[in-house]
């Protein structure tokens, strides 16, 4: 794959992965992540990784950033609202079904911070739809690393 990007939602010992080619978005941008298998805490904390030759993912990841991070109480399985400990606020939402890039094809807006929140309602309101009854609460880190 090169040089990319992995992002990863770290919750109790599990580190929900998403890869792509794009650095993470300026506040009101948006960019493609695809879902990866699951890794472990462990090797999404780490600040180097070096993968051996013919491994899945070969090559070295360096840990870019860590945002410890809380998922918003309206998240479900398929829309996550994420506010980081610096004020940051992200939406990480799964494309549909037969959308033309990929099942594992997530949204993944920067909505920047509080200031900037209200000119973002108009996109929430058209990409969440109407609210789900299924509700998380869930502490998580989120982290970027880079395979070099």
């Amino acid at each position: 794959m090169g040089l990319h990007w992995d992002y990863r939602l770290v919750h109790g010992d599990k580190a929900y992965s998403f890869s792509t080619k794009k650095e993470m978005p300026e506040p009101g941008k948006m960019i493609l992540l695809f879902e990866q298998p699951v890794h472990d805490r462990h090797y999404a904390l780490s600040k180097k990784v070096v993968i051996p030759k013919g491994q899945y993912g070969a090559g070295t990841t360096y840990l870019d950033f860590v945002r410890k991070a809380k998922i918003a109480d309206d998240s479900t399985n398929d829309k996550l609202v994420i506010h980081t400990e610096k004020g940051e606020k992200f939406l990480l939402k799964k494309m549909p079904k037969n959308n033309k890039y990929s099942e594992k094809a997530w949204l993944f807006k920067n909505l920047g911070k509080p200031e900037a929140q209200e000119k973002q309602a108009s996109f929430l309101a058209s990409a969440i739809g109407n609210p789900m009854s299924h509700h998380l609460k869930r502490t998580a880190s989120l982290v970027a690393r880079a395979l070099k």
